[in-house]
């Protein structure tokens, strides 16, 4: 692991009091990806922390330091929202560098990654394994719902997972998950009606494969949720830290 100490200050873009972490992973079969790491306040191996872990789209454009900060940075992005309540906050790129795409046909392959990057973690950080919140974005939260979790799903004793524009049911359908993680892993979905693709480009419609994510899991047992908000597209840019803070809140009532 090769690290690159600073605070949120030094990282342009990020707006958060939290002392910031970035640096480079690398797996048993040599694939890497850069992370960001955002620690709350009074973390310590005597008080350990929850972990939201955060999954780009297509591109990873939200991970660009000197784009809209409306995905972690900001007041209410993702790094503000989660370390104030507490939480690890960690962004992880994917380690598909020829296509910055974290699905489809290596979706399989990066879950083995994300898999040994949580042991990493768990090895670096003092992390509560039963408080561990999935959280992606379009491409992102494909692959959670589709790959990771079902990948993931035994070394995870609680916390829950937050879709935006996206979601769908696994790719293996018949994937059992154990029942206590079921019971303890709350799942919620939020995506914009319009959210609908293009015929003309791409046909890719957030709003239609969280709908059908979120019919699936709630068939598998999860406690789930949704929200589909009026005339909002595929831009979820301002309300990605917000609505993850409900759901942290929630959860925490």
């Amino acid at each position: 692991m090769t690290v690159d100490d600073g605070t949120a200050e030094d990282v342009p873009g990020i707006a958060a009091r939290a002392p910031i972490t970035r640096a480079d992973f690398t797996a048993s079969d040599g694939d890497t990806a850069g992370y960001l790491v955002a620690e709350p306040p009074g973390a310590s191996p005597e008080h350990p922390t929850g972990v939201v872990l955060v999954f780009h789209g297509d591109g990873a454009s939200e991970l660009d330091p000197d784009d809209d900060p409306g995905f972690l940075a900001g007041g209410t992005g993702i790094v503000a929202q989660g370390t104030a309540r507490g939480y690890l906050v960690v962004a992880v790129s994917t380690p598909d560098h020829d296509s910055d795409v974290w699905w489809g046909d290596r979706g399989a392959e990066n879950a083995l990654f994300v898999h040994e990057f949580l042991g990493e973690l768990e090895a670096s950080y003092p992390i509560d394994t039963d408080d561990i919140w999935l959280v992606g974005y379009s491409g992102g939260a494909q692959f959670v719902t589709q790959n990771l979790l079902p990948e993931v799903a035994d070394d995870i004793g609680g916390g829950g997972a937050v879709l935006f524009g996206g979601g769908g049911p696994p790719t293996d359908d018949t994937v059992d998950f154990p029942e206590p993680m079921r019971a303890e892993f709350p799942m919620f979905w939020y995506a914009g009606q319009d959210d609908l693709g293009s015929p003309d480009g791409d046909p890719y419609s957030g709003l239609v494969e969280a709908e059908a994510g979120s019919v699936w899991y709630t068939g598998a047992g999860f406690p789930t949720g949704t929200s589909f908000p009026v005339g909002i597209g595929h831009d979820l840019s301002g309300r990605f830290g917000v609505v993850l803070g409900e759901r942290l809140d929630a959860a925490a009532s």
